[in-house]
């Protein structure tokens, strides 16, 4: 929602008409920043891929992800699952470098800093569609499994940023509709 209204406040919703059909400035750039996410989304996977396997592994991977039919279709009609693909992969990325950072030895502030921004890919993922914070179970596991050292306090600082993002939907939540995220009991209960 806030990249979606950051785009839209600075567009104007006039239309075209070519060649027989209506189009709006707005379709264009909401395809066009779909695209962006899509090939965004793509560097991402080839540098985590690059990280876990090498470099056969992820250019295979980038082919992949580049002749996926839904993600295509997603980043041609600007849905959501662009931006939550390029938050998922900037996840397991994030963890991955806190874990591989770890093991040679860097400061605790390059690891606190990479578990931060994984926990923070999370809670704006979350922001964009709430089954996303689902993926903080398998965060949180992953941390407290592969950081025995200090696990607490690095479970603590990804629960923390996740709610730091979240606090703010869910005090306005709270006061616009008194339901933390926005739905009532009976909506909660069908959907």
């Amino acid at each position: 929602p806030l990249v979606l209204s950051s785009l839209f406040h600075v567009l104007t919703a006039n239309c075209d008409i070519s060649r027989n059909a209506r189009t709006l400035a707005a379709d264009r750039v909401m395809m066009i920043f779909g695209w962006v996410l899509y090939l965004l989304g793509m560097v991402l996977l080839y540098l985590l891929a690059r990280e876990m396997f090498d470099h056969r592994v992820a250019t295979m991977s980038v082919f992949l992800y580049l002749f996926c039919n839904p993600l295509l279709e997603a980043a041609i009609a600007g849905l959501s699952w662009g931006l939550m693909s390029v938050l998922f992969l900037l996840t397991a990325y994030a963890v991955f470098k806190a874990e591989k950072w770890q093991a040679e030895g860097r400061s605790a502030g390059w690891i606190y800093g990479a578990l931060a921004v994984s926990a923070l890919a999370v809670g704006l993922g979350t922001l964009t569609r709430y089954a996303f914070a689902a993926v903080l179970v398998p965060l949180l596991i992953y941390v407290g499994v592969s950081f025995p050292n200090r696990w607490r306090a690095k479970c603590g600082l990804c629960l923390l940023m996740f709610l730091l993002v979240l606090t703010p939907w869910v005090a306005r939540n709270w006061m616009v509709s008194e339901t933390l995220f926005g739905l009532s009991r009976f909506e909660m209960l069908e959907g």
